[in-house]
C-alpha cells in the first residue's frame, strides 16, 4: 500500500463530507491507499458520517476514542497505519483534484525521501508556502540550506512522511500542547532527515471554517505557546547534535514570535502581562549554521519589550 490519508475528526459534521469526496474522487485504484478517520470524542453526526461512506469505501477505516486533541489522534493513525507514506488532512481542508493519483505514482518511481514537499493552496488557490522560485521540482535539499534560502513552513500538510522514517525515529505530534502541534512535527522530521525533497504536484487546498480556533487569538492562546516553548525548551536541553539544536532554536524563535503576536492581537492584553508568562526567562535563540532572520532572532533574545512594540507598530 503506497498512501495512508490520516484525519483526525471533531464536530466537523457539515465538512468531512467534503473533505472524503475530495479523496475518494480522484479516480485511485483503493487498494492503493488508505484513509484512516480517527474521531476524536465528537458530540455531533461526524462518526455516522464517515460510517455511511465506509458501507462505500472499504479502504476507510473509523477509529473511536476519547476526546484527546489533535495530536492524539494523528499519532493513533499512525500507530495502526499500513502505507509506505503518510500524508496529513484537515477535515475542514480538500486535497485537489488529480493530486492523490500523481502522488501515487510518484512514490511508485525510483526517487525517494523521507520528507516529500509538495504544493498547497489557500482560498481563491492563492499559494501558500511558496517554493517554486527556490526550489526546482525533484530537488532534494538539505534542510538548513532549505531555510537559509527563506523557506520555512508550520504544516504538515500539504507534505508526505515516509512511515518507516517517522516511526523508526519515534516521531510523533507532541501531546500536552494546544498550539503549533503541526509546526513542531514538521522541526522534528527536518532534525531527523538530512534532505527534503520538492515535488510540483498542487496537492492541498486550505479551506477552513468560520470561527476556527487556528485563526483567533486568547489568552488561552498566549499560555498555550508558553507550553509548547517550554517544550521545545526542553529538546534543546537534551539535544546533543549540533544541527538538531539549531533547528530546534529556529523552532523556538518562531514560536515567540507567534507568542508576541499573539499578545499584540489579543484584547486587552499588555505588554506587561506578556512579560508575567515569563517569556523572558525563555527568550534566548541564537543558531550557528542556520542564517535566517538572525536581526529579528537577535532582538527577540534581547528585547521582548522592543520586539513586542515593533510588531504593534507594524500591525503585523
Amino acid at each position: 500500500m503506497k498512501i495512508s490519508v490520516i484525519i483526525p475528526i471533531f464536530n466537523v459534521e457539515d465538512y468531512i463530507s467534503r473533505c472524503l469526496d475530495s479523496i475518494y474522487n480522484q479516480g485511485v485504484d483503493e487498494a492503493l491507499f488508505e484513509v484512516i478517520a480517527v474521531n476524536d470524542g465528537s458530540t455531533d453526526n461526524s462518526g455516522s458520517v464517515i460510517k455511511g461512506y465506509q458501507e462505500i469505501h472499504q479502504n476507510l477505516h473509523l477509529i473511536e476514542q476519547e476526546n484527546k486533541g489533535v495530536s492524539s489522534a494523528r499519532n493513533k493513525a499512525i500507530s495502526v497505519s499500513k502505507g509506505d507514506y503518510l500524508i496529513f488532512v484537515d477535515p475542514d481542508d480538500a486535497i485537489i483534484d488529480n493530486a492523490l493519483y500523481s502522488l501515487v505514482e510518484f512514490v511508485a518511481g525510483e526517487m525517494t525521501a523521507p520528507v516529500i514537499i509538495m504544493r498547497s493552496f489557500g482560498n481563491g488557490m492563492s499559494e501558500r508556502y511558496k517554493w517554486g522560485h527556490l526550489f526546482v521540482t525533484g530537488a532534494a535539499v538539505n534542510c538548513i540550506e532549505v531555510i537559509n534560502k527563506g523557506f520555512v513552513r508550520g504544516s504538515v500538510c500539504g507534505c508526505a512522511f515516509g512511515r518507516s522514517f517517522v516511526i523508526d525515529n519515534n516521531l510523533a505530534f507532541p501531546i500536552g500542547v494546544r498550539n503549533s502541534e503541526d509546526t513542531i512535527f514538521f522541526f522534528k522530521c527536518m532534525a531527523f532527515c538530512d534532505k527534503l525533497l520538492f515535488v510540483d504536484i498542487p496537492f492541498y487546498q486550505v479551506i477552513g471554517r468560520k470561527n476556527s480556533a487556528s485563526k483567533s487569538y486568547s489568552r488561552e492562546k498566549i499560555f498555550n505557546y508558553v507550553k509548547s516553548i517550554e517544550m521545545v525548551n526542553d529538546y534543546i536541553d537534551s539535544e546533543n547534535n549540533l544541527l538538531r539544536k539549531d533547528l530546534y532554536y529556529l523552532l523556538k524563535y518562531l514560536l515567540l514570535l507567534n507568542l508576541i503576536k499573539s499578545a499584540v492581537h489579543t484584547p486587552d492584553v499588555s505588554l506587561s502581562y506578556l512579560r508575567s508568562t515569563g517569556v523572558e526567562k525563555l527568550a534566548y535563540v541564537k543558531c550557528k549554521y542556520i542564517k535566517y532572520n538572525r536581526l529579528q532572532m537577535f532582538l527577540i533574545r534581547n528585547s521582548i519589550p522592543l520586539s513586542y512594540y515593533l510588531l504593534k507598530i507594524s500591525g503585523r
